[in-house]
């Protein structure tokens, strides 16, 4: 259960599964601790974290307790998220309800994880989106992605409060947010990445100036710098930022630009 109370239907008969009071007290985690060195659960459920009872109201994915909606991306819900060490991140709840879609989200992944590994490794100044945990397994109909960090506001409310410098042009601000949101394309072209999905709400931002470049996993990966990818007809763009250099004729890293 990754709420308090779930109801569970079958045929016309419906069943409620609630934690008891019992469950909040600390003599519950005693209790279940006791079962777990008894042996009286699969071993696969020995090495799980600790994991909060649900409170009313209340939903959880792991230790990961949902907070406030960050936004939605193309497929996702995105929420903040808190653990019992008071550590915040970014919840992308994806649902999945067939093979292709499954399929989807596990490339999501594969390329989260890469880039993850390669801004670790080639320090990238903190400008790509860090995937830190996957929540769910082959047979869960919904998948969450744990990604740090969060970003306090996108690219598009950055610029409704602080882009304009009046009659002196851009300022100072959006000229720091333009230089940060540069060096990080750069640094996915400079690793044969093609981020392929740039608009304002998928870049964030935190003050003083940091840009995040957000929703990574749908990226693209060149064999050789310079390359060309196919058109991906519906694989980009959203309602209000429509992508027909990617969807309508080969492409490659000047899509970003």
């Amino acid at each position: 259960l990754n709420t308090h109370t779930v109801p569970i239907s079958f045929g016309a008969l419906q069943y409620e599964l609630r934690y008891t009071d019992f469950a909040k007290t600390p003599d519950y985690f005693v209790f279940r601790n006791s079962l777990v060195e008894q042996g009286r659960v699969d071993e696969e459920l020995v090495g799980l974290p600790e994991v909060p009872t649900p409170q009313p109201g209340q939903r959880q994915f792991g230790s990961w307790v949902v907070g406030r909606p960050l936004g939605n991306g193309n497929d996702n819900r995105i929420f903040e998220g808190i653990n019992t060490k008071d550590e915040l991140a970014a919840l992308y709840v994806v649902r999945v309800l067939n093979d292709r879609e499954r399929a989807a989200v596990d490339q999501q992944i594969r390329t989260n994880r890469s880039l993850t590994c390669l801004a670790n490794a080639r320090n990238d100044g903190g400008r790509i989106l860090r995937l830190s945990e996957v929540i769910g397994g082959l047979d869960d109909d919904e998948i969450v992605m744990v990604h740090k960090p969060v970003a306090k506001l996108t690219l598009d409310t950055f610029i409704a409060n602080h882009h304009s410098g009046g009659r002196n042009g851009m300022s100072k601000d959006g000229a720091t947010a333009l230089r940060e949101l540069l060096m990080a394309v750069k640094f996915m072209h400079e690793h044969k990445f093609i981020y392929g999905d740039l608009w304002p709400g998928n870049v964030g931002i935190d003050l003083p100036i940091r840009v995040t470049l957000l929703g990574v996993g749908t990226a693209s990966r060149l064999e050789r710098p310079g390359d060309f990818l196919p058109p991906a007809p519906g694989s980009r763009g959203n309602v209000h930022y429509l992508a027909p250099e990617c969807e309508l004729k080969q492409h490659g890293t000047s899509i970003d630009v």
